[in-house]
């Protein structure tokens, strides 16, 4: 009889179990909650394969049931702690606290409910059980991380903030000496190490002013051997010169234009209390007053919610008759207000990296910036990283603080010269090369690599994708002469051990694409220079009529004070016969050396400029002739709109590589945080994966 009443009990509480997992699963936390406050003993009971509560699943699921959950389990806290004051003044002792034994509850990775709350980055929950215990603060998983290091791997500042302000104080300590075995894994990765990896620059620059002791004096490696330095270095976002090439001149200008201040401290315990205050403003809790007081009560009433659904529906076309230009002329406002934001605050990032950069160099020394051996794996140093990614700023910084490391080479013997020249850091070159004989001695670019090669072998090999545009050429044709004015006279015609010079290399390299090219610029001539001809054969015969004409001349000075310009026939003349001679000179022209790809492009994109030109003086002279102004403007309009969308794609490219030094770099790599992330180990965030957890639910509801 008793073993059957316990078989009862037991299939009873498997069926409540079974009931919770579902509604976890299906997002029925109303029944979930409801379930959670009455069946107290489901609270701990682990109903997934992973070991998670329902608590965990709420967490990786929905953070309102989740904040439900912790508010409901604190409340019981204070009630029990309250009647506990009571049953000791009555001498009766009962240290039983079952709300704050589930928030100790783990789960198969040793995670507690406050670190999947910093991980998934709910910082109100992290605040209130935070506050509510203390211990759990230091508490580890079984990757050795801490909730405030997996605050930092999330990214979000409050949760980060809450636990480190509680930490202190619970430790009733004013300074992070004593904080060093909570900031690393046993991967020794530092919270440092992880913000910057994962791009979470806000986290960043505020571990770098509270733990400013522990980690840049310290500049820490994990054991992959990166330190944080390396991850800077390999971070693209974090700089200039990495983070605007190729951008819009208009973004340069307003990045130039904007003002940002340095953060001078970490944001302290008051300022991120009141940045808990509702920003939603008296004008949002009017409105809501007047919902729930007014307009709720109005909708009970019979008939009144359609009378409402009347008046919306004629207040939307009024609306939308009458504010649609305004409305749009406001989108536009929203539009282009983001867009300036988001500029300022790239340089206001940029300017945080560049405080933390300059904070680990301070205490780095030249041991720490050297590469090492681990596993039969070199790490490189950060000035190699930072070279391979273009980053001018990191390599100025560590150079003035180090300058004897511009002779440090890889293992295949190459310099940060011969790492730019191959990686086609156009930019970092030229900036090389501008300090050449000041800063940078001749003797950095003379470095040959272990296979005899120079940094103008290198160029040569590191050929951009070219695209249709012929004018890439001229850019690529300019980098290789820069390369080759920086590099000494003796070493220009010096052959790799393959026995092959930099010109030839340069040939091999751009040749099947430069084929492609000629045949392109070959037709695009043949076809444009029968336009041009077809111009200047229609406006001829009209050049000699108007010239002897007195009337058809009258009139022409007398239109639209014409009386300075020539005849608009011999302009639209003149025009079409210097279209045809560029398109026929380009015909004429051979391709015998680099040299061809610096004019001939430019002459081709000129002749279609001429071109476009008579077509529209053509129109105009039409116009003037026939005195019909208005038919002539209606009907020009879309060929003077088509003009002008499209020659900025022919006349654009070459004003730029014209006028450019160099070429637009290759876009930077992120070999390094790539594998750092890899050492990461892949359990960290299985626990929050919504797939794999419905899978394992319906397993175990099935067993």
């Amino acid at each position: 009889m008793f073993a059957r009443t316990m078989s009862s009990s037991d299939g009873v509480q498997e069926e409540k179990v079974k009931k919770l997992r579902r509604d976890a699963r299906e997002g029925k936390w109303d029944d979930a909650l409801e379930t959670y406050k009455k069946e107290r003993e489901l609270r701990m009971e682990k109903i997934t394969e992973k070991g998670d509560t329902v608590l965990h699943m709420a967490l990786s699921k929905d953070v309102n049931a989740a904040s439900a959950m912790v508010s409901l389990l604190l409340e019981e806290q204070k009630e029990k702690t309250v009647k506990d004051d009571q049953n000791i003044e009555l001498g009766v002792e009962d240290g039983v606290n079952p709300a704050k034994e589930v928030l100790w509850v783990k789960n198969e990775k040793g995670n507690t409910a406050l670190h999947l709350a910093a991980l998934m980055g709910f910082g109100r929950i992290c605040e209130m059980i935070g506050n509510a215990d203390h211990s759990l603060l230091s508490e580890r998983n079984i990757d050795g991380e801490t909730p405030l290091f997996l605050a930092a791997l999330s990214g979000d500042k409050e949760a980060f903030l809450w636990i480190h302000y509680f930490y202190m104080e619970s430790l009733k300590v004013s300074s992070t000496n004593d904080l060093a075995h909570l900031i690393q894994s046993n991967n020794n990765d530092t919270i440092l190490h992880c913000a910057i990896a994962h791009g979470h620059i806000d986290v960043a620059i505020e571990i770098f002013h509270l733990y400013h002791g522990d980690l840049v004096k310290e500049m820490k490696r994990n054991k992959g051997g990166l330190s944080p330095l390396h991850l800077l270095a390999a971070t693209p976002s974090a700089f200039k010169s990495t983070s605007l090439h190729g951008r819009f001149i208009t973004v340069h200008l307003l990045y130039w234009l904007f003002c940002v201040k340095k953060k001078e401290r970490a944001t302290k315990k008051e300022e991120l209390e009141r940045e808990q205050i509702p920003s939603d403003g008296i004008c949002f809790r009017v409105i809501d007053f007047l919902f729930d007081s007014v307009c709720l009560p109005l909708l009970e009433i019979p008939g009144v919610k359609y009378v409402f659904a009347l008046l919306g529906l004629i207040i939307l076309v009024l609306l939308g008759l009458t504010l649609v230009l305004p409305l749009f002329i406001l989108a536009l406002f929203l539009i282009a207000g983001y867009w300036l934001f988001e500029i300022r605050k790239m340089k206001e990032e940029h300017g945080w990296y560049r405080q933390i950069i300059n904070g680990l160099l301070e205490h780095a020394s030249l041991e720490e910036m050297s590469k090492i051996k681990l596993d039969n794996e070199t790490v490189e140093t950060p000035l190699m990283i930072a070279a391979k990614n273009g980053a001018i700023e990191m390599v100025e910084m560590i150079l003035e603080k180090f300058p004897s490391m511009i002779n440090d080479v890889n293992d295949e013997k190459k310099n940060i010269v011969l790492v730019a020249a191959e990686n086609r850091q156009t930019m970092l070159y030229r900036f090389l090369f501008d300090r050449k004989d000041n800063t940078i001695p001749e003797s950095a670019f003379r470095q040959v690599d272990d296979k005899g090669n120079t940094a103008l072998h290198l160029a040569a090999m590191s050929g951009a994708d070219l695209n249709w545009q012929t004018t890439t050429m001229i850019g690529e044709s300019k980098w290789f002469e820069l390369v080759k004015k920086s590099v000494p006279p003796d070493l220009r015609e010096q052959r790799n051990n393959d026995k092959k010079s930099a010109e030839g290399i340069f040939r091999a390299s751009y040749g099947e694409l430069m084929k492609g090219d000629l045949e392109w610029v070959n037709k695009t001539s043949q076809a444009c220079s029968v336009v041009s001809s077809l111009v200047a054969t229609m406006v001829f015969p009209n050049v000699a009529t108007v010239s002897n004409n007195d009337s058809s001349k009258t009139i022409l000075i007398n239109k639209f004070g014409f009386k300075a310009l020539p005849n608009p026939y011999l302009v639209t003349l003149s025009l079409s016969l210097m279209s045809t001679i560029s398109f026929l000179g380009i015909l004429a022209s051979r391709f015998q050396s680099t040299s061809f790809w610096m004019h001939v492009p430019f002459m081709l994109h000129i002749g279609m400029f001429f071109m476009f030109a008579s077509l529209v003086s053509l129109w105009i002279s039409l116009m003037l002739h026939d005195h019909s102004t208005t038919t002539y403007a209606i009907l020009g309009s879309p060929i003077g709109f088509l003009i002008i969308l499209l020659l900025p794609g022919f006349i654009g490219p070459t004003l730029k590589s014209m006028f450019s030094k160099v070429p637009t770099p290759s876009h930077p790599t992120t070999d390094t945080i790539n594998r750092f992330q890899k050492t990461e180990k892949k359990e960290k965030r299985t626990d929050l994966n919504p797939g794999e957890m419905e899978q394992t639910e319906t397993k175990k509801d099935k067993k």
